[in-house]
């Protein structure tokens, strides 16, 4: 399996699992990794990074940045 692949997978589980932080990392790893997975992860770390922003709490959201 490609690594951009692996790390693809990775981060959906860990998004799966409501790390969502970590899926981050993976999903930026996975984009680096190959052109090829950029619209797959680029999606799956935009659902992290919204995923991160509504768990946080009311006192954390607004530091928090989802683009």
């Amino acid at each position: 399996m490609p690594e951009s692949r692996a790390s693809n997978s990775v981060g959906y589980l860990c998004l799966m699992d409501g790390k969502y932080r970590q899926a981050e990392e993976y999903f930026v790893e996975a984009i680096k990794q190959s052109p090829a997975y950029y619209a797959e992860a680029h999606d799956n770390l935009q659902k992290a990074k919204a995923l991160a922003y509504q768990s946080a709490g009311p006192e954390f959201q607004d530091g928090l940045e989802c683009r």
